[in-house]
């Protein structure tokens, strides 16, 4: 994890990226010994908000994610997506005829789009692929292309590991948990 943070402005029009200064990187971003050998300091300094510039002036984005530095998406209110290339938000063309209503980027590049009808597509090294096998996602979050969780529209949990799919029940007897939102960090942690 690289500690890029982004935020969506609160009229939804502007993507910004958090500046940390290079020497004040919180010490809470590293691990301890990583921050010592980065010679990194707990600091009171801020760094500072920066915005990406869009293609177009009048989108106005409902959701953004961050794989890692450079490897920004959003989703525009109207499903259409942007990616960051080359500090400017560009529309993506996902496959014709498609919009999305969620998406996840791990930081390895894999993203996730869930279109329509809830049907899941995976975007790595430039390719598309359907995820054919997954369960009806309403929402995911991907650290990897192998580690994902999602949520389906009765709010149950899903586990992507191993290149399968599986329903998460709780411990207590096989009870079903209802979920609204679901967030993982890059090393696959809930």
């Amino acid at each position: 994890d690289d500690g890029t943070v982004c935020a969506l402005s609160a009229d939804a029009s502007t993507v910004y990226r958090y500046h940390w200064p290079r020497s004040e990187i919180p010490v809470t971003l590293l691990q301890h010994d990583e921050a010592k050998e980065k010679g990194a300091k707990a600091t009171n300094k801020t760094g500072y908000w920066v915005p990406f510039a869009c293609e177009r002036a009048d989108v106005r984005f409902k959701h953004i994610s961050v794989g890692s530095y450079g490897h920004v998406w959003a989703i525009a209110e109207n499903g259409d997506v942007y990616r960051l290339q080359d500090s400017l938000l560009k529309r993506f063309c996902m496959k014709p005829g498609l919009t999305c209503s969620w998406l996840s980027a791990g930081l390895d590049g894999t993203v996730v789009f869930i279109a329509q009808q809830a049907k899941s597509y995976v975007f790595r090294n430039e390719t598309w692929f359907r995820f054919s096998a997954a369960p009806a996602l309403t929402k995911i979050a991907v650290a990897n292309k192998r580690l994902m969780w999602g949520l389906d529209s009765l709010r149950a949990l899903w586990k992507f590991d191993s290149g399968r799919w599986y329903q998460v029940t709780s411990k207590k007897a096989g009870t079903m948990q209802s979920f609204t939102d679901i967030a993982l960090n890059a090393a696959g942690s809930v």
